[in-house]
């Protein structure tokens, strides 16, 4: 199954719903794509939930993608004035216990954080988790 997602904004989060099979070429695209559908609502907080999509990367592919959401947030910090924070949600094996990747991003400049859970991820951007529904589970 190709790695589709949906988006909607929740207050001030740009989320992005993550759904399918995650290589390193599908999910450098979907980023493309969300982080500029974020930047053109002039959101700076983006939160990629990947609790219902599957798959994983290598350590290389990890690392590349570090670079490159870190290549891009570099370039979208240019153009909008402000940084995009970045938090992922997802459960191994996409989301690596050691945070690499996002070491790696966060090392060329990103604000990228990696989370199990959405409201970790909406406290981290310093936004109050919503009282109900719930966004887990989408």
């Amino acid at each position: 199954m190709a790695l589709g997602f949906s988006t909607r904004m929740v207050g001030p989060v740009f989320y992005v719903s993550l759904v399918g099979t995650v290589d390193a070429t599908n999910v450098c695209e979907v980023y493309d794509t969300a982080l500029r559908a974020c930047l053109d609502g002039g959101c700076t907080l983006m939160l990629l939930d990947a609790l219902g999509a599957e798959g994983g990367l290598t350590t290389v592919d990890r690392f590349d993608l570090g670079k490159f959401v870190a290549e891009r947030n570099t370039l979208a910090q240019g153009g909008l004035g402000a940084a995009v924070r970045v938090a992922l949600v997802a459960h191994p094996p996409l989301a690596d216990p050691s945070r690499f990747g996002a070491l790696v991003a966060n090392n060329r400049g990103a604000l990228v954080t990696v989370t199990a859970g959405v409201d970790e991820a909406l406290r981290w951007f310093g936004v109050a988790p919503p009282a109900s529904p719930p966004l887990d589970g989408h």
